[in-house]
């Protein structure tokens, strides 16, 4: 599997009054670091240049000095909080610049952005999401910037990547990224017949608030969407794409050529995807003439790649339809024809009807977690993370579009993919996942990571915490963890010798080599990775160790108790547990304490990284410097 990078999540706020859209304003950012569980955002990071107007932004790194930044009225920068403010965020890959976006904003009007320098190797995807509006349950009085950033060649085909992980899975057992209206990124206003509220009736409205997403179909299923959502009328003429009013472009016909053509690529020969009518204005109504020219349609553009209901079902394994070349999948209700299949014979859809978010993402939560009670097994299961408007409350005419209702919910949704991706129910349990506004890569690579069970896992346990001291945080370990398909083979201590009258720290520092392997061996190292250590004056690097004939598959610490009133010095050494060969076992200058029980990765994992427990300077106080470890591991991919 190809390493990729993902999601760099740059969350900006812009702080004002609320209803009020003048006087000094402030940005809190969130960024979704790196995450050890699925492996992603290793090496993205972002840099805000031309900051002359924001107070809080280190210039000189790629970072923000705290997590809240204020506008600065200072007369003399000419930073009137009133006027335009702009800034750069540059966003890239270790070295590599991904894009440089050109963020203009304004207290009065919606945020801008343009993008220049971007590379080709990588998609890249911006949420603007702007104040000035309010929904019963959300206020938002912020402006909130998503950025994120994926390597194409991770996405690219990314169901053929991993084949042979999910050949034999029910394609109802597999976890498939989706999108909520999928054909509502360009919308015109001319109004729908599937509208039906009186509340709101100006088309500039409804096209505002029935936008969901920002790509094409064909840029969506090129970023890694699976699953369509679709919803169609007929005007007279043509079966159009609706969403409360008409597309400007998108019709059926579009749709299936699109996928057609997607399918018919070289790389794309493993893919497989989900078209699913969601409502077609009175279907039931339309003539049956009609109906079969609608059949006739999905024959001309689909033809032989229409996998037919009566030879499959939800539960069919994945190779059936690779095998059999049959790799789309049309629901619809009451088809009336054998191309399509019975809507609710085939998939759950538990709708909700609230809109607070805690709500929305805890209905998301046991959709999946209850799957057996609520849906058979023979069926799909639909779970959303799209937002519900209820009451709509507009407060500033140019921030009304359903994107700028979403920014507090897009932080939250994202923050709970993030708490249960590791989750055994979902791995066993989740199967289609849609959401607003999508990136599409986000959702496609955790997918990726789930259906492959190649979460990290971290190993651990009390016998090598230590006792004293503080944990690096698991966010921020871009320098503490191999990249995707490299483990660690070998490692080196610094200790210090033991200083017979003066204070002894023992084990100050572990750095391990990451390398990639082939038939069991390494043949390249790619880099060296660390976590939190502290250096004193006398400690020295120690001979290096390795494994041989494969990777390190977990670790086994010298620990020395707790001393009570005499000279603690915690850890004194590690050693690497290797998968095929004796322990590795590098020089140090002490060994104090006892071997305790060794952390092993599952069988078949191997060892990719690890964090450190440090206590820092004690000053007139006993010091022990580095108290414990922890390891993560991932499948071990020759």
């Amino acid at each position: 599997m190809k390493a990729y990078f993902l999601c760099l999540l740059c969350l900006l706020i812009i702080g004002i009054p609320l209803f009020s859209f003048a006087g000094q304003g402030g940005y809190h950012y969130f960024q979704n670091q790196f995450d050890p569980w699925t492996h992603r955002n290793i090496g993205i990071h972002f840099k805000v240049t031309n900051t002359e107007c924001l107070v809080g932004v280190e210039k000189r790194s790629w970072t923000f000095e705290s997590d809240f930044i204020e506008t600065n009225q200072s007369s003399l920068n000419n930073c009137n909080s009133q006027e335009e403010i702009s800034h750069n965020i540059i966003v890239k890959n270790h070295e590599d610049i991904i894009a440089n976006y050109r963020i203009k904003m304004n207290l009065d009007s919606s945020l801008e952005n343009s993008t220049s320098e971007i590379n080709q190797n990588y998609w890249h995807h911006a949420d603007l999401m702007s104040h000035g509006t309010s929904i019963i349950g959300t206020i938002n009085i912020y402006d909130y910037i998503l950025i994120s950033a994926s390597e194409k060649s991770a996405v690219t085909g990314w169901m053929g990547q991993i084949y042979n992980s999910i050949k034999e899975k029910p394609i109802n057992q597999i976890l498939i990224p989706g999108s909520h209206n999928s054909a509502s990124n360009n919308l015109g206003l001319e109004r729908s017949p599937d509208f039906n509220s009186d509340h709101i009736s100006p088309p500039e409205i409804i096209k505002k608030l029935s936008q969901t997403q920002y790509y094409s179909i064909m840029e969506q299923l090129e970023r890694g969407i699976r699953y369509l959502n679709i919803q169609f009328c007929f005007d007279g003429k043509h079966i159009r794409v609706c969403h409360g009013v008409y597309s400007k472009d998108e019709t059926a016909e579009n749709i299936f050529i699109d996928v057609r053509d997607f399918l018919s690529r070289k790389e794309n020969n493993k893919e497989l995807i989900i078209i699913d009518i969601q409502n077609f204005h009175n279907w039931i109504l339309l003539p049956y003439l009609f109906k079969q020219k609608f059949r006739n349609m999905i024959q001309n553009y689909l033809g032989q790649l229409v996998a037919p209901q009566n030879h499959f079902s939800p539960t069919s394994s994945f190779q059936n339809f690779i095998n059999s070349g049959h790799r789309v999948i049309i629901l619809q209700d009451n088809p009336n024809h054998n191309l399509a299949w019975d809507r609710a014979q085939s998939i759950c859809h538990n709708d909700y009807n609230f809109n607070q978010i805690n709500d929305i993402l805890n209905q998301f939560e046991n959709n999946i977690k209850i799957r057996e009670l609520a849906c058979s097994h023979d069926k799909f299961l639909l779970s959303e993370l799209a937002y519900k408007m209820k009451e709509i409350n507009i407060t500033h005419p140019n921030g009304v579009s359903l994107k700028d209702f979403l920014g507090p919910f897009k932080m939250a949704s994202i923050k709970k993919l993030n708490e249960i991706k590791s989750e055994k129910w979902l791995k066993d349990k989740g199967n289609i996942i849609i959401e607003d506004f999508s990136s599409g890569f986000d959702l496609a690579l955790i997918a990726k990571d789930i259906n492959t069970n190649t979460v990290t896992v971290r190993i651990q346990n009390e016998y090598s915490d230590g006792y004293w001291g503080d944990w690096a945080n698991e966010t921020q370990l871009i320098n503490s963890i191999c990249k995707t398909n490299e483990y660690v083979g070998s490692y080196y201590q610094i200790s210090e010798p033991n200083q017979e009258n003066g204070d002894d720290t023992a084990l100050n520092a572990i750095r391990m080599n990451c390398y990639k392997y082939n038939n069991g061996k390494a043949y390249y190292f790619t880099r060296m990775i660390s976590s939190n250590e502290i250096l004193w004056k006398n400690s020295r690097i120690g001979a290096p160790s390795g494994c041989f004939n494969g990777p390190a598959n977990g670790f086994q610490m010298l620990i020395e108790t707790n001393q009570i009133h005499g000279d603690d010095t915690a850890a004194n050494s590690i050693n690497l547990k290797c998968l095929k060969s004796n322990d590795a076992i590098s020089q140090v200058f002490t060994s104090w304490g006892t071997r305790r029980p060794p952390a092993l990765c599952p069988v078949g994992y191997a060892l990719v990284g690890f964090i450190t427990r440090v206590e820092s300077n004690q000053k007139e106080e006993d010091d022990t410097a580095l108290n414990g470890v922890r390891g993560y591991c991932k499948p071990f991919i020759q």
